[in-house]
């Protein structure tokens, strides 16, 4: 029987299912050097951000100056530019990178341009250093320096991606990349100036105006008590309740939410445009930003009804930093939900045979159900903490029962001891502690003050739950995501049907990336989530990965009750 019909029959494959390709370190090697180089240009980014800020330039409208100060910005463009270049060109990027990992360079090849993009990261520093520190020129001859300056930023990517491809072969792929690399630049840039010419021209003030107005409706019905909205000159408006009282600036208008909503619609019709009827479906772009302005006057109710009854710390601490996502991530939910099941958004309605699926389960939802159910708990405990969260104990149970409850759809992962799984574990735990240790990695024990408050009854079993999650439920639910299901997702559609064996390289540096931006800790979490992989992929066992992981979290909390500090795990 094939691998499809066991799979169209819900019959769990075995791992490592196909051996036709083994594990080779030699044709590992290629995806090692380029999760390294990431690593690298991020470490560099970091440094440089560190060290140089735009501060002294505050008040100064000469050009130049002028353009610098937009370098703040460069992350919310490149987001956007990022999020655009994935919609119009990640199969041509695959396509590319394919190419140029067939003809990677040799080791001493490597080794040679690796020196000289030290020695471009070193003139870059120093040209910023100065450029940031002691420059102070005038007309065009500083436009002209800021345009060296801005080549030196160029020419650090170009020399750490020239240690890995051919120069030759790489510039023939940018130029082939060139029409759509413009494009979501083009995107990136015209979506922040457009969001500022909304900011600076006041066209914020009558959304604030409707959105503050109708978040004191909300109270008065919910609490039978007037809440006091008062305008403030230049900033927007306070509303208060009773005691609590906040500024509602034009951050709160709800425009970010609504341009966070239509990229979302935009992703989604791009990537659902043949299971949506148009133009019906662009009905779906008014309506959801209509429910986006109401829930923007929820939620800002909410927020002072929470600081005014319950906790002025919560309230601001807690829930104004969640309680927007949770908003966003439930209408971008029900907008998807809603959509493919409406005949007349739908093309193929997905209620309509049900009695036929009733038999059946997504296979993704199987692998992703219980890392996402966590994901959704966290959010709703931390939108009712400040800073320690009490509640934590609500995202192991919701993780554990959601890994119970999709037991029957997943194959059985080996997770008896081994020593693969011992030995990368011991090496990501290793690394880890390295990184801690250089001052990479280091966080504030949070939970340590958090639980000082807590009666020893309440502090043990948080501290129980905490360690269940921690060396069980976590590993779990983090493994079937990003090893079982995004590693091999990022090769094939039927990605059940995949061996583990023959995850590429180029899966593995993007899922081992996705792991590190989760953890927040990016570069600890990257290589230690790439070690993971690796683990996976030398035996075709996803429960060497899960090994592993356990391994590495056991180690961390018994060196932090042993040698301290406890962040660890914590």
């Amino acid at each position: 029987m094939s691998a499809e019909e066991l799979t169209a029959r819900r019959v769990p494959l075995p791992e490592a299912a196909s051996h036709e390709r083994a594990f080779s370190v030699a044709s590992w090697l290629p995806g090692l050097l380029h999760l390294g180089l990431v690593a690298l240009l991020l470490a560099e980014i970091e440094i440089v951000r560190a060290q140089f800020n735009t501060d002294r330039f505050l008040g100064d409208d000469r050009s130049w100056t002028q353009l610098l100060l937009e370098t703040r910005n460069a992350a919310p463009v490149g987001i956007a530019a990022l999020a655009a270049w994935l919609l119009v060109a990640w199969k041509s990027f695959t396509r590319e990178y394919g190419s140029l990992a067939r003809n990677a360079k040799t080791t001493a090849s490597s080794a040679r341009w690796f020196g000289l993009h030290l020695a471009v990261f070193a003139g870059f520093y120093r040209l910023t250093g100065w450029t940031f520190g002691a420059f102070d020129g005038a007309g065009p001859a500083a436009l002209a320096w800021i345009g060296v300056w801005a080549l030196g930023a160029l020419a650090v990517p170009l020399s750490a991606a020239a240690i890995a491809f051919p120069p030759r072969a790489l510039g023939a792929s940018l130029v082939r990349l060139l029409p759509s690399l413009l494009l979501a630049t083009g995107i990136g840039v015209g979506t922040f100036a457009l969001s500022r010419v909304v900011l600076e021209s006041g066209l914020w003030f009558p959304l604030l105006s409707g959105t503050t107005r109708l978040a004191r409706w909300i109270l008065g019905a919910v609490t039978g008590e007037l809440a006091v909205v008062e305008a403030v000159d230049g900033e927007g408006f306070a509303l208060s309740a009773g005691s609590f009282r906040i500024l509602v600036s034009r951050n709160c208008s709800g425009f970010e939410g609504i341009a966070l909503t239509w990229t979302f619609l935009a992703a989604y019709f791009v990537w659902f445009r043949r299971s949506l009827r148009f133009p019906r479906a662009l009905l779906l772009v008014p309506v959801a930003t209509l429910l986006v302005w109401l829930m923007n006057g929820i939620r800002l109710a909410a927020l002072v009804w929470i600081g005014d009854r319950f906790s002025p710390e919560v309230a601001l601490q807690g829930f104004h930093s969640y309680a927007g996502w949770i908003l966003f991530c439930g209408l971008s939910l029900s907008v998807v939900y809603t959509s493919q099941r409406i005949s007349w958004f739908a093309v193929e309605p997905q209620g309509a045979n049900r009695a036929s699926k009733l038999d059946t389960i997504n296979p993704a939802a199987a692998y992703l159900g219980p890392f996402l159910g966590i994901l959704a708990a966290s959010f709703v405990t931390g939108a009712f903490s400040s800073g320690f969260d009490p509640l934590y104990p609500l995202r192991v149970v919701v993780g554990a029962a959601l890994l119970w409850c999709v037991r029957a759809e997943l194959p059985r992962a080996r997770l008896a001891i081994s020593k693969t799984g011992l030995l990368y574990g011991g090496a990501a735990f290793v690394l880890w502690t390295a990184l801690e240790r250089l001052g990479f990695q280091v966080r504030e024990p949070e939970a340590a003050r958090g639980l000082a408050e807590l009666s020893p009854v309440a502090a043990g079993a948080w501290l129980g739950f905490r360690a269940l999650g921690f060396l069980l439920v976590a590993p779990l639910a983090e493994e079937l995501a990003f090893r079982g299901f995004l590693a091999r997702r990022l090769v094939t559609q039927d990605f059940e049907a995949l061996s583990y064996h023959a995850i590429t390289p180029f899966a593995w540096v993007v899922s081992s990336l996705a792991f590190g931006l989760l953890h927040g800790q990016w570069i600890a979490g990257t290589l230690t989530g790439a070690l993971f992989g690796l683990a996976l992929t030398r035996r075709g066992r996803l429960g060497d990965a899960i090994v592993a992981h356990v391994t590495t979290n056991v180690l961390l909390l018994v060196s932090s009750f042993a040698f301290g500090p406890r962040h660890g795990w914590l």
